[in-house]
């Protein structure tokens, strides 16, 4: 048994879906989310938080949400492959985490990995700073539907030939741009 970041109990349960729209309140996520074939899995506005687990979209499933920030604690992270559709724009509101669509702890070292074809909105801030997003593909666009996109990451690497597309139209959306990025951020650095 785990505690969450919430101080709830966690206990873990693997989750499989395999078809129809399934809906997730926002809340705690514990253990193992795997979604495959043509399964939908719509997540309701707010903060969705993963815990002990992988959130692992397959196949031709689809993931979509609106107004929802994904949270991952220091043993969780997700991996978008195949044809997955991924569909994600961030949090809006008054919370600490309003223009977050991906967040996790800072002492997160895992790889966060899309190689789906079809990862098309990530509106928001992707905020993983201790870990690694690994894009891969031939051919993908990776975020190209999103009217800005930010990535605060440790590594960004990318294998095959995708294209992980960073937008700055930062007035094109109602998802508030977190201070330190984007328009506010006053410079704009890459390291190695």
């Amino acid at each position: 048994m785990q505690i969450n970041p919430n101080g709830l109990l966690c206990n873990p349960l693997d989750l499989v879906f395999d078809i129809g729209v399934n809906v997730l309140a926002p809340g705690i996520h514990c253990g193992n989310l795997t979604v495959r074939k043509q399964a939908v899995v719509e997540l309701l506005p707010g903060e969705h938080y993963f815990i002990n687990g992988h959130l692992i979209l397959m196949e031709n499933s689809q993931l979509i949400g609106t107004n929802v920030v994904l949270v991952f604690d220091d043993k969780s992270n997700f991996t978008f492959q195949d044809g997955a559709q991924i569909s994600l724009q961030g949090l809006q509101g008054k919370s600490a985490l309003a223009g977050f669509v991906i967040a996790t702890t800072r002492s997160n070292t895992q790889t966060f990995t899309i190689s789906s074809s079809a990862a098309r909105q990530l509106l928001g801030a992707i905020y993983i700073p201790s870990a690694t997003l690994a894009v891969s593909g031939t051919n993908n666009q990776v975020a190209d539907q999103s009217a800005w996109t930010v990535v605060v990451a440790k590594a960004i690497t990318l294998a095959g030939s995708p294209n992980l597309v960073i937008n700055a139209n930062y007035a094109g959306s109602t998802v508030p741009v977190p201070g330190g990025v984007g328009p506010r951020s006053g410079r704009v650095t890459l390291t190695h």
